[in-house]
């Protein structure tokens, strides 16, 4: 299954996040399941980081 997922969920994965369902985790972890992201999540993931907020540390 291909599985294209927005910016929170990017963000969320990266830091292991329990915000993601577990139904969630199981379909992104699944090596039958391929997960894209587009690249403006990484621009976003940038801007976010950018103030060097203390709760968040994703390295874009």
């Amino acid at each position: 299954m291909n599985c294209l997922v927005d910016t929170n969920i990017l963000i969320w994965m990266s830091m292991q996040s329990a915000r993601l369902s577990r139904d969630t985790t199981e379909i992104l972890e699944n090596s039958g399941n391929t997960v894209w992201f587009s690249a403006i999540s990484v621009l976003e993931a940038a801007i976010k980081q950018s103030p060097r907020k203390a709760d968040f540390n994703v390295d874009p």
